[in-house]
């Protein structure tokens, strides 16, 4: 009688041993539950973060890009004025010449005055292309920052590299035309200096 009853005990206990097992696993599959589910709200946040952070580089990228097309616009506007104004010095330089050498010394003082005129506005036009060298230094600073940042997201998401292309043949241009301007300021000087003799 006593065999029957540890048999019947000994499963019992058995069972028991089970259910406490069973018990610990179902509370450590709710505990990993959690923390799957809390990791997965965390990567939907940070996959929203990245979309919004990529968003405003793009926004931000395009803004300089639009400013940088708008300094290119500008650059050529101010290239063929000075191609018209080389163009005026060339021409108003010929009748200086004529008149020079056909008028009277009050004709001469007339073409004098316009040439200031002319000296006047090629030093505007100079310190135009200074301010537009400096633009231009600034947004290649900018487009250098978002160039880095770009390459940490993912390389093939911008193309950058031919808009600095761009701003490099518009910086060479701005130094052809400050080296013009400086060629024009020598045919100046030589002009007056053979007017004066």
């Amino acid at each position: 009688m006593l065999q029957k009853l540890k048999q019947i005990v000994h499963p019992t206990e058995e069972f028991e041993r089970v259910n406490s097992q069973m018990t610990k696993m179902q509370e450590d599959f709710s505990i990993l539950k959690t923390a799957i589910s809390d990791l997965s709200k965390d990567l939907v946040d940070m996959r929203k973060n990245f979309r919004d952070s990529l968003n405003e580089i793009k926004l931000v990228n395009e803004m300089h890009l639009e400013k940088l097309r708008a300094e290119a616009e500008n650059i050529g506007q101010l290239r063929e004025e000075l191609q018209h104004e080389v163009e005026d010095f060339k021409l108003q330089k010929t009748r200086m010449h004529q008149k020079l050498l056909e008028n009277t010394d009050h004709e001469v003082r007339d073409g004098l005055d316009r040439l200031k005129t002319d000296v006047n506005r090629y030093n505007d036009l100079k310190r135009e292309l200074d301010l537009v060298n400096v633009n231009i230094t600034k947004a290649v600073s900018e487009i250098n920052k978002f160039n880095s940042i770009s390459q940490k997201i993912k390389a093939e998401d911008f193309e950058l590299t031919k808009f600095t292309k761009q701003i490099f043949q518009a910086d060479q241009e701005k130094l052809r035309l400050m080296s013009e301007i400086e060629n024009l300021k020598h045919l100046i000087s030589r002009e007056r200096r053979t007017q004066h003799r």
